[in-house]
């Protein structure tokens, strides 16, 4: 897989290299604010989900609006360790991360970071308590 060629905001449609994310940023800051304005008389916050998109600066406009919880929502270490890499320190991991080698890496993410991570086993729970232990 090729690695992705940024292009600055604002660069020209025929520009790009495909295939390309383009998005009306009026539109999508728009949508933003609609979103989290229902939230306005609300004690819930948002966190949003970046999976759908997974694009940090997406996801820091997402981070900037009203009514955040301050973090984002991921489904895998993977997506956890780009956003991370892209300044974002706030990552809840929605789906269970079993295997030994993402505990591990889930685990050394967070040493700079505030993770927090979906569980449904008490083994799991064990295997993560264990590998948080043995990383510090």
């Amino acid at each position: 897989m090729e690695r992705p060629v940024f292009q600055p905001t604002g660069t020209p449609v025929m520009d790009l290299d495909t295939p390309a994310l383009v998005v009306d940023l009026d539109v999508m800051d728009r949508n933003i604010e609609t979103l989290h304005s229902r939230f306005d008389q609300s004690t819930a916050k948002i966190r949003p989900h970046v999976t759908g998109h997974q694009t940090p600066k997406i996801a820091h406009r997402q981070l900037q609006a009203a009514n955040t919880v301050g973090g984002i929502s991921v489904t895998t270490v993977g997506e956890a360790q780009v956003f991370s890499d892209a300044g974002i320190t706030d990552i809840l991991v929605a789906s269970q991360i079993v295997t030994r080698s993402k505990i591990n890496r889930l685990c050394a993410l967070a040493g700079s970071n505030k993770i927090g991570v979906a569980v449904d086993n008490p083994q799991n729970v064990s295997d993560l308590s264990e590998a948080a232990t043995a990383q510090g």
